[in-house]
């Protein structure tokens, strides 16, 4: 895109290229905006800008602005924060001119958002190293298989319907508890993502004698 491919643009232009509305609403981290950019205008006169709107063009906010001659083509980019990670983020480039001299303005080229993706969250299996049956004083690991992004996880030890112990949020997916007493064992595993969400899954029980 150019503000004009067949000559300069004109005096006292307000003009934009705007995109369609992009879905973000899958991302999680701050995102990288990057583009490629000419630009020749009238110094400290005549303005390029660059704007990102999270609510579908009813507000923007600039992320880059310029003015005057480059020789050549420059490789751009600015941060945008995890807010515009919306399903109806839109970027327009534009340009600002006064009454007098006019220049060939800013052309675009090769348009570009990175993030990373929000992993779904998930917990597919809570296991443990014996099956079944096992013996007091025996230590018992269980292993939680989930997904999902930046991963913490808590657990429950139950006795019966008894509630024995609570392990709190760390990264090990392994508890590895011993039982003292005989009885009907089991853990409910957590596991909770880097936006705050959690889901939890029992395990089978164990039967300690």
């Amino acid at each position: 895109w150019g503000t004009n491919l067949d000559g300069n643009y004109n005096v006292n232009e307000i003009s934009y290229i705007e995109s369609p509305a992009i879905n973000l609403s899958g991302v999680k981290s701050v995102m990288l905006v990057s583009w490629r950019q000419w630009l020749n205008t009238e110094t400290d006169w005549d303005f390029s800008s660059v704007e990102v709107s999270k609510d579908g063009g009813l507000t923007w906010a600039v992320i880059d602005s310029g003015t005057g001659h480059k020789a050549a083509w420059e490789n751009k980019s600015a941060v945008i924060d995890a807010s515009y990670a919306v399903n109806n983020f839109k970027i327009r480039f534009g340009l600002n001119s006064d009454f007098l001299i006019t220049y060939a303005g800013i052309y675009i080229d090769d348009i570009k958002i990175r993030g990373e993706k929000q992993i779904p969250l998930k917990i597919n299996s809570v296991t443990a190293n014996v099956q079944g049956t096992s013996t007091t004083n025996t230590p018992i690991t269980w292993t939680v298989n989930a997904e999902g992004t930046g991963l913490q996880y808590a657990y429950y030890v139950y006795k019966g319907t008894t509630k024995v112990a609570i392990i709190w949020y760390t990264s090990n997916n392994k508890l590895t508890w011993t039982p003292k007493e005989a009885g009907d064992y089991y853990i409910r595993a957590f596991a909770k993502d880097s936006s705050g969400k959690t889901v939890s899954k029992d395990s089978a029980v164990i039967k300690v004698q």
